[in-house]
C-alpha cells in the first residue's frame, strides 16, 4: 500500500504551521491518517485491496480495487468508517478531559478538528466520502453512469459555492484561505474524475461477478427495466451498475417481445465482440 501526500495537502499544513500552530498541524495530521485508517480497515474486512492512501487538503483518500460482490452496499460502509473514526475519537477526548488527562484547549482543538473533518468529508460531493455515498445512493436507481455524473454535477456545485465563500470572506477582510483551497479542490478533483467516467463503468463492470451475484441475488438487488426494441446496446448499458442485477424487458408496441440479464448483455459484448450498435431486437435473435 503506498502513501502519497497531495501537494495541496502541503501547501494546507504549512498554511496552519506559517500560523505559529505547528503541534496543530501534526495532531491534525495524526487525526487523518485514523480517519483513513477507518476506511482501509473495513474495505479489508469485505476483501477490497487498498492500494494507495492519498493525503489530500480535507483528509484523504484510501484507494481501493473494488470488489463489487456486494457493492453499492459495501461502499456506503466503507465510505462512512472515516467519518465514525473521527466520531469515536471525540467521544475518547471527552472522557480523557473529564478525568483530567488532556487540558481543555487540547481537548476543544482535538474535538474541533475532528468535528470539521467528519463534518466536511459527509458533503455529498465527490471525492468526500459524503460523495461516495451519494453516488452510490443514485447509481441503484438511475446506473452507474447517471448517477455518477449526478455526483459530479453536485460537486460542482458545491465547490462553486466554497469558492464564492472563500472569495466573499477574503473581500471582508477575512485572511482565511481554507475555503479557497476546499473549493478549488473539489473543483478540480471533480473535473480530472470526470474524464475517466466511462472507464470506471467498464472497469465496473469487467470486473462484476456474475455468477457469485446471481447465486447470492435477492429482491432488494435485482433492478427491472423496459427498452424499445430498437434501442441500442450502448444505451442500456448506461443503466448497469455493479453489484445490482438487471432485467431488460424488450418491448414492441407494449408488448413484450423477450428479457435480458445484464450478464447476458455484457457477456455477448465482451466475449462474442457484439457491435454496442446493435439494437435489442438484434440480440434477441441471435
Amino acid at each position: 500500500m503506498k502513501l502519497r501526500i497531495h501537494w495541496l495537502f502541503l501547501v494546507f499544513l504549512i498554511y496552519i504551521g506559517y500560523s505559529g500552530q505547528v503541534f496543530e498541524a501534526l495532531l491534525f495530521f495524526l487525526i487523518v491518517i485514523i480517519h483513513e485508517l477507518g476506511h482501509v480497515f473495513v474495505a479489508r474486512s469485505f476483501g477490497w485491496r487498498v492500494t494507495e492512501i492519498e493525503f489530500l487538503p480535507f483528509g484523504g483518500v484510501a484507494k481501493v480495487d473494488w470488489n463489487f460482490q456486494g457493492w453499492p452496499r459495501q461502499e456506503k460502509l466503507v465510505a462512512i468508517a472515516g467519518p465514525m473514526n473521527n466520531i469515536i475519537m471525540i467521544m475518547i477526548a471527552l472522557v480523557l478531559f473529564q478525568f483530567g488527562v488532556i487540558e481543555r484547549d487540547l481537548a476543544m482543538f482535538f474535538i474541533k478538528a475532528n468535528m470539521l473533518l467528519a463534518g466536511f468529508n459527509l458533503l455529498p460531493a465527490l471525492p468526500l466520502d459524503g460523495g461516495r455515498i451519494y453516488r452510490a445512493t443514485v447509481c441503484q436507481e438511475h446506473g452507474w453512469i447517471e448517477g455518477t455524473r449526478m455526483a459530479y454535477r453536485l460537486s460542482y456545485i458545491i465547490g462553486a459555492i466554497l469558492v464564492l465563500v472563500g472569495l466573499i470572506m477574503l473581500a471582508l477582510g477575512y485572511l482565511n484561505v481554507t475555503f479557497l483551497i476546499l473549493g478549488a479542490f473539489l473543483l478540480l478533483a471533480t473535473f480530472m474524475d470526470q474524464r475517466q467516467m466511462k472507464y470506471q463503468q467498464m472497469y465496473a463492470l469487467l470486473h462484476k461477478n456474475y455468477k457469485q451475484a446471481s447465486a447470492k441475488t435477492t429482491s432488494e438487488q435485482i433492478k427491472h427495466i423496459s427498452t424499445n426494441k430498437d434501442e441500442k446496446i450502448s444505451d442500456i448499458i448506461k443503466v448497469f451498475s455493479p453489484g445490482i442485477t438487471t432485467i431488460v424487458w424488450v418491448m414492441d408496441n407494449n408488448k413484450v417481445i423477450g428479457t435480458l440479464t445484464d450478464n447476458e448483455i455484457l457477456h455477448k459484448v465482451f466475449d462474442e465482440q457484439v457491435p454496442l450498435h446493435m439494437s435489442m431486437e438484434d440480440m434477441l435473435n441471435l
